[in-house]
């Protein structure tokens, strides 16, 4: 792509919705999907690519199958739509970063469902004492970048010992233990040792997906000649079917002392595994109502430290 087209790739702010539009459709891989993601037609998405292929003379997306691939020239636009994007991004925080208004949304994102209803009491109480804050959230396994401004506030479930993002701003509220949990009619029927003289089965892990029948987690754990059952991807799902007797799983304690069908298997103890953070960007540290939140909150899960590391189990 020449030096011209380079300076006409960085049209001002007027044409950022197009720029925009370039992005959602690369990141979605059609533009359908990016159509769908920006709540407008394909036909004017459509319209709008090609108003800006025009404006910059030059072609910037080829078809590839089902999916649409950036040219040369369509990579350097892309490349200068993402600086733009995080200039953007800096710009609109700096600017909300000094609000110190007592009202308003923040926007948070919370690691899973049950994080949400472990704080949903102590989130009236913010309610309560802060009624012109209103809180947006929104659950997602996945780590939201916050530089992108999608989330204003995020509680983080991390490896235990890891740090946030240094560009982030927040505390470790708690550190949350795992151990190994089953039914009692579960551990009644099955044999947890090899050396066991019985005519009882094996016990059984209950898988997390792949092809191994003994995986890392498997051959570190206090039963490592045991061979993992099925494939349940989430804690839930683990949970519910530890609870319905279909194997031994390895749960936070929040979840496996709380579940009343469950027991700690026979000498195991918990252990650290995770540890949650309370975090935002450094961009929003005047922002009052975002730091009163990220000190509220970590205040609330540090109250819990007990049922998160097992020790509210005596």
């Amino acid at each position: 792509m020449n030096q011209t087209n380079i300076s006409r790739a960085t049209p001002g702010l007027r044409d950022w919705n197009d720029l925009n539009v370039l992005l959602k459709i690369v990141r979605s891989g059609t533009m359908r999907t990016a159509a769908d993601a920006l709540g407008i037609s394909h036909s004017t998405i459509s319209r709008r690519m090609s108003l800006l292929e025009a404006e910059l003379g030059t072609k910037l997306l080829d078809r590839r199958g089902r999916r649409l691939c950036l040219t040369e020239e369509g990579q350097a636009v892309f490349e200068t739509a993402t600086r733009l994007e995080t200039q953007i991004a800096d710009m609109r925080r700096n600017a909300s970063g000094r609000d110190q208004q007592l009202s308003g949304r923040i926007r948070v994102t919370l690691p899973n469902e049950q994080i949400f209803e472990m704080l949903a009491p102590d989130l009236v109480r913010f309610r309560d004492s802060y009624p012109d804050i209103d809180l947006e959230i929104s659950t997602t396994a996945r780590k939201i970048d916050l530089n992108s401004q999608s989330a204003d506030l995020a509680v983080r479930i991390i490896p235990h010992g890891d740090l946030p993002d240094p560009d982030l701003i927040g505390r470790m509220a708690a550190e949350i233990h795992f151990c190994i949990y089953a039914t009692p009619g579960y551990l009644e029927r099955h044999a947890l040792h090899d050396h066991q003289k019985t005519e009882l089965p094996p016990a059984r892990w209950l898988g997390w997906g792949g092809d191994q029948a003994q995986p890392d987690w498997v051959l570190q754990s206090p039963f490592p000649h045991l061979t993992t059952y099925g494939s349940l991807n989430s804690p839930q799902l683990q949970l519910s079917a530890a609870k319905a007797g279909m194997g031994l799983a390895i749960l936070a304690c929040g979840l496996g002392d709380t579940a009343l069908e469950l027991i700690r298997v026979p000498g195991t103890t918990p252990y650290p595994a995770r540890d949650v953070w309370v975090v935002h960007h450094g961009a929003l540290r005047g922002m009052k109502r975002v730091r009163i939140l990220r000190e509220f909150l970590t205040r609330a899960i540090a109250e819990k430290s007990k049922l998160l590391t097992g020790k509210s189990v005596t």
